[in-house]
């Protein structure tokens, strides 16, 4: 699914090389109105949706696009999001963005794609950062621990 429809035929011809399969569908579609409109759950969701190099569309990372997302989303199902982003949240961008995210998909994997020097002179630069979430069925209430409720010993898992 992407807005600009000829990415089907440039990503047949450059990516795929070869047309996409029986059980492959391309929707030149707004994302929103896509979801609005969907009436299927997917197994895969990535979201990659940016225009003139590093603006992301503001409408496409709030915490309503995001629950339009996890309600599309198969048991199971894993979200791939990539973000240009501050790898050590020194904006407050980077950090809205990461916040927002969890408020919706709370344990995430978070990878850089490319490499990172945090010690470099240029380390406040912007980085593609990729959240993965892998939905998951939490049949426990999550907890934090505290001195009071310390039960860390009888939470891990046993056997390594």
């Amino acid at each position: 699914m992407d807005i600009d429809g000829s990415l089907k035929e440039v990503s047949e011809k450059y990516f795929l090389q070869k047309q996409l399969g029986p059980n492959k569908h391309f929707y030149p579609s707004p994302a929103r109105a896509f979801l609005i409109q969907n009436k299927n759950d997917y197994d895969l969701i990535v979201l990659d949706a940016y225009f003139g190099g590093v603006n992301i569309p503001e409408h496409l990372v709030t915490q309503d696009f995001f629950k339009q997302i996890r309600e599309t989303l198969t048991k199971g199902g894993t979200v791939v999001a990539n973000f240009i982003v501050h790898p050590n949240f020194s904006d407050r961008f980077s950090q809205h963005i990461d916040t927002t995210f969890r408020s919706v998909f709370p344990f995430i994997t978070r990878q850089m794609i490319e490499d990172y020097n945090g010690q470099s002179i240029h380390h406040d630069r912007q980085s593609n950062i990729l959240y993965i979430y892998q939905d998951q069925d939490f049949a426990t209430p999550q907890k934090v621990y505290t001195d009071n409720l310390n039960t860390i010993f009888l939470d891990k898992p046993q056997k390594r």
